[in-house]
């Protein structure tokens, strides 16, 4: 990539109201793509409830899945876990299936690119779930995915594709239940 088709990416970013996708074709064009941010990791989830209920967090005007950065030498799979007990007091989490990874750009006295990784998990204990005021999270619900809206649903674009995937998770888990079920008898 070319360091002129760099900087006016940057600078057309810096103008863009709404989040764009960005399509990198050029082999090895990605890894030196990545050298222009500082590269923040994250982990979260898409928590179910023993009712199939998932949670949703309200945060700065948007529905959200809990998430956060990972701390120093900390795994994806035990931040995941860490962060949701955090932000949303529910514990006795179990991760169900790791889920995609999702990137999203963003300003903060530097370019910055944040790497999460997503996992579908339960939760045994979410009877005193509650917000992490702290961290900006203001509400929270425990929604049915089977049925939510996801396209008008006031999110993030990398959130929705997660929902997507977390709403082809639950019709599975159900689909193989039931068919698991008809085959006992």
């Amino acid at each position: 990539m070319n360091k002129t088709v760099i900087k006016s990416l940057f600078t057309h970013l810096r103008r863009l109201k709404t989040p764009k996708t960005i399509l990198i074709r050029q082999p090895g064009a990605y890894s030196e793509f990545l050298t222009y941010f500082k590269v923040v990791k994250a982990a979260g989830g898409g928590v179910f409830n023993s009712k199939g209920k998932l949670l949703l967090i309200h945060r700065l005007g948007n529905w959200d899945l809990p998430k956060g950065k990972l701390e120093k030498g900390e795994s994806p799979y035990n931040g995941s876990m860490r962060e949701v007990e955090e932000e949303c007091n529910v514990h006795k989490l179990t991760i169900l299936e790791e889920l995609s990874t999702t990137y999203h750009i963003y300003f903060q006295k530097k370019w910055m690119i944040k790497q999460t990784y997503w996992f579908a998990m339960n939760s045994e204990k979410f009877d005193k779930a509650k917000p992490q005021l702290e961290e900006d999270i203001d509400d929270i619900k425990w929604v049915n995915i089977e049925t939510l809206d996801i396209e008008n649903l006031e999110t993030y674009r990398s959130i929705r594709e997660v929902l997507y995937e977390l709403q082809r998770f639950a019709a599975d888990k159900v689909s193989n239940h039931l068919h698991s079920k008809s085959n006992l008898g």
